[in-house]
């Protein structure tokens, strides 16, 4: 047996600071699986009682003590999309495990939280012991044990620091290439306010080597906080247009962009045909993998799954089929050109209206795959009409 690191809660992608820890009040532990049970919530749920082994933050006297996970043995690891088997990883004794704990009842039993928070940092993580397979499919998870540990020590660190100790040591891990820990204490360093924040944001934000989670987080802050002078700032939007240029090559990072779009468009911080252009943009040059890439094309099926307007609707419909259309003809690579030929064919955004302009893209094909989308594409045109 091998043993195979993994998170399996639903992890980080859009900033959002109301499940992370904060304080020593939260408490967020280390512990090992001392004892592993039926449960009684059905044959595939399983009760693991963890001895607690280390505390970042809670009460020290939690050392010693043990809580319980009341979980199903069958996960799934790629939450963010429909797709991706399941699999079983039931709780094994002497599993290590990183766990943010609450108190329930009159007695106040300590248990493992299991929140599905899919926009959230993680609430647990564990270092299984043995093989995780399901019918010689590869299983992926967002982040590593060792990632969600660095994490915990990070939170850690933090909840025992006060003052310019605390600043320096925020500005420090505001820089770390490791993404929970980076936009973690992007936000972290906002609540303390300190001086100068306006302009060290701004400094990760449009810095293209600080990493994307950070400089996500910085934007989530200067959108909220300096709406006046971020929105429309030109560094914000040569950053955002930086984001969906194609030069991302990691899926995470990929996935924290487009979720910032949707985060961005809830709370007006981006008008919504720049932003239906940059999300084009994001689906049709930005490399993933395929099965995060099949559920990119059906984000855009637009109609009904943001609650447009139709006049809204048809906006969106336009700028996204004009900047596909656009990279057909004009993308510096075949890559790009099929990307968008597949876009449109796939996205669900055509009507009759863009039949002649597709016409014209197939008569100036030569290429044979491009050539068959584009036809797809056509048809699909054909078969729609104006919603």
């Amino acid at each position: 047996m091998v043993s195979v690191i993994l998170a399996l809660s639903s992890l980080i992608y859009a900033a959002s600071e109301s499940s992370a820890p904060r304080s020593s009040s939260a408490i967020l532990v280390r512990g090992k699986a001392i004892k592993v049970e039926n449960s009684a919530r059905g044959s595939d749920w399983q009760v693991c009682t963890f001895l607690i082994e280390h505390i970042y933050t809670g009460d020290a006297d939690l050392r010693g003590r043990t809580f319980k996970v009341d979980a199903r043995a069958w996960q799934k690891p790629q939450r963010r999309t429909e797709d991706g088997p399941f699999v079983r990883v039931p709780f094994a004794k002497d599993e290590e495990g990183i766990w943010s704990l609450q108190r329930i009842g009159e007695g106040r039993e300590l248990v493992g939280q299991l929140k599905d928070t899919r926009l959230e940092r993680p609430v647990s993580a564990r270092r299984v012991l043995g093989e995780t397979t399901f019918e010689s499919v590869p299983v992926r998870f967002q982040f590593s044990y060792d990632a969600v540990k660095s994490w915990a020590e990070t939170v850690e660190a933090v909840s025992r620091s006060r003052g310019k100790e605390l600043i320096g040591l925020l500005k420090k891990q505001a820089l770390s290439t490791e993404p929970l820990v980076a936009s973690w204490t992007v936000l972290r360093l906002a609540d303390e306010k300190p001086e100068g924040l306006t302009e060290f944001l701004e400094s990760l934000a449009i810095n293209d080597k600080t990493s994307i989670a950070a400089q996500v987080a910085a934007d989530e802050i200067l959108s909220r906080t300096f709406r006046d002078t971020w929105l429309a700032a030109p560094r914000r939007l040569q950053m955002l247009e930086r984001w969906v240029s194609g030069a991302i090559g990691d899926t995470d990072d990929a996935w924290r962009v487009l979720q910032r779009f949707e985060q961005a468009i809830t709370n007006k911080e981006i008008d919504l045909t720049a932003c239906a252009r940059l999300e084009t943009a994001w689906a049709i040059q930005q490399p993933m993998d395929s099965t995060f890439g099949r559920f990119a094309q059906r984000h855009f099926l637009w109609s009904g799954a943001r609650g447009l307007s139709k006049a809204d609707f048809v906006k969106v419909r336009e700028v996204s089929f004009a900047f596909a259309a656009d990279r057909i003809r004009t993308g510096k690579n075949r890559a790009t050109r099929l990307n968008a030929a597949r876009f449109l064919s796939e996205s669900g955004i055509l009507e009759r209206s863009n039949q002649e302009v597709l016409g014209k893209l197939l008569q100036e094909s030569k290429d044979e795959v491009l050539t068959v989308l584009l036809k797809e594409a056509l048809k699909n045109a054909a078969q729609n009409h104006a919603r």
